[in-house]
């Protein structure tokens, strides 16, 4: 029987110790591999509710997952965050209105624009020089942002990061509800931290309207398995169902929402065992990994950092985050959640404990020994530097010439990057690393964009290179 995907994944399984999403970690995560999932891939037959009329079983379950979260309502979500984005956006916009978007935000918040003809203003995350990461929405940055554009009907952000860096989400609420706006976080990576106060505060505990939650990203449950809390009652339930419907399938999985709720409950009555099998062997872990000559730590106070996410960065160890990844992988069959040119980032969960952590540091270790005995080996900074001063040119705050959706539906041209002055930009050219646009779809595109373009063309993404010339999509 030929199953080469199948065949594939099974193998994968047996060997490899993946310190990836989904949270659950090949079904390693408590009870979870003696769980019959086909038990529970049912349909919406007599007794057992429907998710987008939901008067019992779903409806008891979501009021548990809101109690816990602290949500004045949960939705389930089984087409994962990028659904909960969708409806949220949906649900505070239409055609023509404008919303403060974060420039590192998911791709699937410029699909929602698209969708909805809706007009975003553009915010600029602060950069945090000494780790050359994209940090923090600073509560400034959203003043100044209203400042200039008042009809703004909200924000959306990302908080934490993919890195795990957390924004101050109390003091940006603060400011938009001043003004009566809306502010959505995508919480995608923070779905754990109601877990243990080791983890940062959840958003919906800081004053967040609508917060969306990738179960599946951080705690042990199937891929796509999502939530959508209201964290305040300033956002309309029903309007938000309604939007809901039409983003995410009519058949939404059964095994999915059962398994969100089965681990809501396992959590909560087993929080001191999670405790010692996880927390502590992760704090211990951390402490080994910063006394790492070559290789360094991310270190940030909990309060604004997610400690679950092991950030290695390789700049002056004289390897790049691929080849570190490389290692890991081939020497400990460790394999990461992504491999950058300055740094890896490896993912912790529940399922998780002093076994998998130790082999982790132990491997981590030896690599920054091999390094540092190395020294022969030539440090490479290049991807340290200058970060700043390009990120330095990029506005604070700044509206798209056309909308995602104007954008999408007319025809767009490859053009080389001399002859796209003053032409709108049909894709979006992005700065790695960090990971952030420099141009956003439908921006007006500047000598200063393409001074930029020339000089970093191999730290961008988006751009075609065309017999040896730089090439981009425009209007």
């Amino acid at each position: 029987m030929k199953t080469p995907l199948y065949n594939a994944l099974m193998e994968y399984s047996k060997h490899k110790k993946p310190f990836h999403m989904p949270g659950h970690k090949l079904g390693t995560f408590g009870d979870m591999k003696h769980l019959d999932l086909t038990a529970l891939d049912v349909t919406e037959a007599n007794g057992l509710d429907n998710l987008y009329e939901a008067e019992g079983i779903i409806k008891e379950a979501m009021q548990e997952m809101s109690r816990f979260y602290g949500a004045q309502s949960t939705t389930f979500l089984t087409n994962g965050s990028t659904a909960g984005i969708l409806g949220s956006l949906m649900t505070i916009c239409k055609p023509g209105d404008k919303v403060l978007i974060a420039r590192n935000c998911h791709h699937s918040v410029w699909h929602a624009l698209i969708l909805i003809g809706a007009v975003p203003i553009y915010i600029q995350p602060e950069y945090n020089e000494d780790f050359g990461l994209m940090g923090v929405i600073a509560k400034e940055t959203i003043s100044q942002a209203l400042d200039l554009y008042p009809e703004v009907k909200g924000a959306i952000i990302v908080s934490p990061t993919y890195e795990g860096i957390v924004s101050e989400v109390k003091g940006i609420a603060e400011v938009l509800h001043e003004q009566d706006k809306v502010l959505i976080v995508d919480e995608a990576h923070g779905a754990h931290f109601v877990v243990d106060e080791a983890f940062p505060e959840s958003s919906v505990l800081q004053g967040a309207d609508l917060v969306i939650q990738s179960m599946h990203k951080t705690l042990p449950t199937l891929t796509q398995s999502a939530l959508l809390h209201r964290g305040t009652n300033k956002v309309n339930e029903s309007e938000l169902i309604k939007n809901l419907r039409l983003v995410q399938t009519s058949s939404p999985s059964y095994v999915m929402m059962s398994l969100m709720d089965y681990m809501r409950g396992y959590i909560e009555s087993h929080r001191n065992e999670i405790k010692e099998s996880y927390i502590v062997p992760l704090e211990k872990i951390r402490e080994e990994l910063s006394k790492m000559r070559k290789l360094k730590l991310l270190e940030l106070p909990s309060v604004m950092y997610d400690q679950s996410k092991i950030v290695i960065f390789t700049n002056g160890s004289g390897i790049d985050g691929y080849t570190l990844g490389q290692y890991l992988e081939e020497r400990y069959d460790i394999v990461a959640e992504a491999m950058l040119p300055h740094l890896i980032i490896l993912m912790t969960t529940l399922a998780d404990n002093e076994q998998t952590l130790t082999h982790l540091e132990k491997a981590l270790r030896a690599i920054d020994d091999e390094l540092f005995l190395n020294q022969s080996i030539a440090s490479d900074d290049r991807y340290s530097k200058l970060i700043g001063p390009i990120l330095s040119q990029v506005d604070n705050v700044k509206k798209g010439e056309l909308s995602p959706r104007e954008v999408y539906y007319k025809e767009a041209r490859l053009t080389l990057i001399d002859r796209c002055l003053d032409r709108i930009c049909a894709q979006q050219i992005m700065l790695y690393p960090p990971g952030v646009p420099i141009i956003c779809l439908g921006e007006r595109i500047s000598k200063v964009h393409i001074d930029l373009i020339k000089q970093y063309r191999d730290r961008l993404k988006g751009l075609e290179i065309v017999d040896s010339q730089i090439h981009c999509k425009v209007l």
